[in-house]
């Protein structure tokens, strides 16, 4: 997803657990950041692409993270397994922040 949002000419900033896809995105031309902080200061939208809500939620809300997101930021938790997730909205000190779910659909491989 990364090297498709960056050729159409997207600037992407990540983080990642993992040196190496850090080092993957960056070597794409993306900005891999040290923080999740860091990798949304100034954004206008995030995606997660994680395994299940409650790391969702220490990621995107752990820490006040989500305060380095531009005003009116939407966040799309890209859901790829159909765990529960994150309710769409949250009571959260700033009421500009949209966060939405969305299910991402992997047909089985026969």
């Amino acid at each position: 997803m990364n090297s498709r949002s960056l050729s159409a000419g997207f600037e992407i900033a990540g983080f990642d657990l993992s040196a190496d896809a850090r080092q993957e995105l960056k070597a794409a031309g993306g900005v891999a950041a040290e923080t999740v902080a860091d990798a949304l200061r100034g954004a206008d939208a995030a995606i997660t692409m994680l395994p299940n809500g409650k790391i969702v939620q220490d990621a995107i809300f752990g820490e006040d993270v989500w305060k380095a997101l531009n005003p009116n930021a939407l966040v799309i938790d890209a859901d790829l397994r159909g765990s529960p997730r994150l309710p769409a909205h949250r009571d959260i000190e700033r009421p500009d922040f949209l966060f939405v779910r969305s299910a991402i659909y992997r047909p089985p491989v026969a």
